[in-house]
């Protein structure tokens, strides 16, 4: 999908609200998803969604609400490196250290508790 333009997506809504007459507005779902896209793009790139929001002329609740619909990637390429020093390939255990993209940090598990855990996570 190509990058579309905070202006276009804006223009876009409020012509949508404009053209509805019902007290609750309906947006159609190629458009929800543009704009869901747009605010997850500006998301990882730490603007808070309040700002997206009001960027894009739609309520805080209103954008958390298309958001949250979005299906999540459960889950994601990562690097494993091996530390200066260390064998991996050696026969003693290996006690792996799992960083995530929000900030935990998980130590002292096997590789196989490691997995379970992963999978166990929502």
């Amino acid at each position: 999908m190509p990058k579309l333009n905070v202006h276009y997506l804006r223009h876009a809504l409020a012509q949508c609200r404009a053209r509805e007459t019902a007290p609750t507005k309906r947006y159609p779902a190629a458009l929800r998803h543009q704009v869901t896209a747009h605010a997850l793009n500006r998301r990882s790139a730490g603007v808070p969604f309040r700002v997206i929001a009001s960027d894009l002329g739609v309520s805080f609740a209103t954008l958390q609400r298309w958001v949250q619909a979005v299906p999540l990637r459960r889950l994601r390429r990562v690097e494993v490196s091996e530390l200066p020093g260390s064998r991996l390939g050696g026969s003693e255990s290996v006690r792996p250290v799992l960083f995530s993209p929000t900030g935990y940090r998980v130590e002292g598990l096997d590789v196989a508790a490691l997995m379970e855990l992963l999978r166990a996570l929502p």
